[in-house]
């Protein structure tokens, strides 16, 4: 038998909350998927950025401290999510020399079976003009498909953004130190898979000044012809507001969607990061030093293209607290209704120890999804990456920082969203899961969260007076939910409502009683266990009563009658 303790909780980044006096509650929770991805040695910085598969049963990780063929030369490793284990597929895919901090971008195919990976430290085309690499699974094996896909010129940092097309054949990269249309403006090429060879797509895509430093961020839609572009130095709405441009391949050229998307206020460096739906009508953009709730609280906005417009879905996604960078990291699903959003400095669990939140827009709104996905540990920065599957419904989260296979190692967490019903219906005292067809497992909420030893059935009634709560198991997911008050505890039959309340149960001899209302005559009657009167009280216009059974330790029972006809029968237990 599970026994839910406190740490379980944790582990689980289950909602736990004590309501009282609530009939019925309803929680949702991310179940993490597996354990932990760690990286291979301390200061790989294992998850600096990462790529699920559409169905969320791949992940691919970058590691760009890692040293497997040189200082720094960076990796990326590939798991597949067997029966609950994360098991590397193929080798891991090294970077070409030291410094390439290759892994720094990535992007997997709909798939799984083609992965482009960023290195924006490589040299082949000057210092640091940086490269990307395609390779798709074959006969069990990373093979590199195409030439590499080198930058422009030195500095440009090509790399530091990539994107691939659901089929894997077209790949968008972005190149934010580009000095096309002026010193570090920044631009985005496409590239298709035309007979083995990467072939550009339209001209590029440059950034509209100097030091914009566009491609920072990039986007494509599932079928390469729409590109989202994050330009976070853009000065259109103030020195540093950011931008983001869409752009839309039309007979051989990109062609820009609707106006520029620019942030709200200097400084912000909207743009950063940026995500699109699958049918690159809806997109979402991070400006992680927005102001609006703290100082670089951050913020994220997600806009739809409505006949030619880009027009604001639902409020502003503020972060939680001033320092958190919220929206340095995004991830819209396919349908665009869903976004994940990463925080990395929050410290919800300790000083940037960071996290997720989820939210899905419903009735016009962005409504957070579960609880907040937290950091491990302080300092972990855990958010700095975040991708969420087609459907939704798993979301992977990088903590480079983290030091679970030693400094800075950094881990990867995959989580599964469990839409587990777990309200309860509390008809005193018996509490009712209104789940069917489940496996259950009634908590006790003020002794840990412990398990409550043979209580499994859907249905329980308390022992005594207290909180309690229900795990609730069903197709693979686990949810627990609210505590639920009990002050009835041991009533067999009760016509007076559930306003009415007996406590302390066990007792030492003070019972304190509340019938709900008032009424004109009440009658209590106290017996042992072979029958005997002990006590007799009647009181008139009374709500409520002291009552107190100077007795001997033992059971007694408590029959309870009102003017109105009402009947409650109980079983007291006195110490």
């Amino acid at each position: 038998m599970i026994n839910y303790t406190k740490n379980s909780l944790l582990k689980l980044t289950l909602c736990l909350l004590l309501l009282a006096g609530m009939n019925t509650t309803f929680a949702q929770t991310w179940n993490q998927l597996g354990m932990d991805m760690d990286g291979e040695t301390p200061n790989n910085q294992s998850g600096a950025a990462l790529s699920l598969s559409a169905d969320g049963l791949t992940l691919a990780i970058g590691a760009t401290g890692n040293y497997g063929s040189g200082s720094k030369a960076g990796h990326v490793r590939v798991y597949s999510l067997d029966t609950a284990t994360w098991t590397q597929i193929g080798a891991d895919i090294d970077g070409e020399a030291a410094f390439d901090h290759s892994g720094v971008s990535i992007s997997l195919s709909a798939d799984s079976m083609t992965v482009a990976i960023g290195a924006t430290g490589n040299n082949g085309n000057g210092a640091y003009s940086g490269h990307v690499r395609v390779y798709s699974f074959i006969s069990g094996a990373w093979t590199q498909i195409g030439a590499d896909i080198d930058g422009e010129a030195a500095d440009d940092l090509s790399g530091r953004s990539v994107s691939l097309s659901a089929d894997g054949l077209t790949v968008a990269i972005g190149a934010p130190e580009n000095d096309g249309n002026g010193s570090n403006a920044g631009h985005v090429r496409v590239y298709s898979l035309i007979s083995g060879v990467w072939t550009q797509q339209g001209a590029d895509i440059d950034g509209e000044a100097t030091d914009d430093e566009s491609g920072w961020s990039v986007s494509l839609s599932a079928d390469s012809l729409t590109v989202a572009i994050g330009a976070p130095n853009n000065d259109g709405n103030g020195q540093d507001a950011g931008h983001v441009r869409v752009f839309k391949l039309d007979t051989g050229a990109w062609i820009q969607q609707g106006a520029d998307i620019d942030g709200e206020a200097i400084g912000d460096l909207s743009g950063q990061s940026v995500s699109l739906s699958a049918d690159g009508l809806t997109v979402a953009v991070g400006a992680r030093y927005n102001d609006e709730n703290g100082t670089d609280a951050g913020h994220v906005r997600v806009y739809e293209l409505i006949s030619g417009v880009w027009t604001q879905k639902g409020s502003d996604i503020d972060g939680e607290a001033a320092d958190d960078r919220s929206g340095g990291s995004i991830s819209l699903s396919a349908d665009g209704l869903t976004l994940a959003i990463g925080a990395q400095l929050n410290d919800g669990n300790g000083s940037n120890a960071g996290h997720v939140r989820i939210y899905k827009f419903t009735t016009g709104e962005w409504t957070q999804l579960g609880p907040d996905i937290e950091g491990e540990a302080m300092n972990d920065e855990s958010g700095l990456s975040v991708n969420l599957s087609a459907d939704s419904l798993t979301v992977a989260v990088g903590a480079r920082f983290n030091d679970g296979n030693g400094n800075d190692a950094g881990h990867v967490r995959a989580y599964k969203f469990c839409p587990v019903d777990v309200s309860i219906t509390n008809n005193a005292p018996t509490l009712t899961a209104n789940t069917f067809g489940a496996t259950y497992q009634w908590l006790d909420c003020d002794n840990n969260f412990d398990s409550i030893v043979g209580e499994t059935s859907r249905s329980f009634i308390p022992r005594k007076n207290g909180n309690y709560a229900v795990a609730v198991s069903q197709n693979g997911c686990t949810g627990i939910s609210y505590c639920e008050a009990v002050h009835n505890a041991g009533l067999a039959e009760n016509s007076f409502g559930n306003n009415f309340k007996l406590y302390p149960n066990p007792t030492d001899g003070n019972l304190h009683i509340e019938f709900g209302k008032t009424y004109k005559y009440t009658s209590i009657t106290v017996t042992n266990q072979v029958g005997q009167e002990v006590l007799k009280k009647e009181l008139g216009h009374a709500h409520s009563v002291d009552l107190n059974l100077d007795v001997m330790p033992g059971i007694y029972f408590l029959e309870i009658l009102s003017s109105k006809g009402h009947r409650a029968l109980l079983k007291v237990v006195k110490q």
